[in-house]
């Protein structure tokens, strides 16, 4: 598993790429605490517990669409703990700003980690 961890508005976020969503969620008891919707097979997930938040990719279903969704999911929820409602128009420039900032970081990980991401 390649992972990981940047503060974001005061937010832990760690970025996982992992062959089984599920085998490491299982694997380590905090991750078991994790808030999120059980949909059986994972292509991403993401999940916070308090100021802990993860993305989880799954290497067999990375793509550019996988990699922005739960960017979105993070960026929307990042903000709304610091009190930003980014569904809102004066929260609109801030959530946007936190999905660049997220992706800038993602795709550095990856690029590093030497993880390709399909079209």
């Amino acid at each position: 598993m390649a992972k990981h961890e940047i503060d974001v508005m005061q937010v832990s976020l760690s970025v996982c790429v992992t062959k089984s969503i599920e085998k490491i969620r299982n694997s380590k008891p905090i991750l078991k605490l994790l808030k999120h919707e059980n949909r059986g097979t994972y292509k991403g997930l993401w999940s916070f517990y308090g100021p802990n938040c993860f993305i989880f990719y799954d290497y067999k279903w990375l793509s550019r669409a996988i990699v922005a969704h739960e960017i979105y999911h993070a960026a929307t929820d990042i903000c709304e703990m610091n009190g930003l409602h980014v569904r809102e128009a004066s929260g609109q420039e801030t959530g946007a700003l936190v999905c660049e900032l997220i992706t800038t970081l993602v795709y550095a990980d990856l690029k590093r980690w030497g993880i390709k991401v399909k079209p």
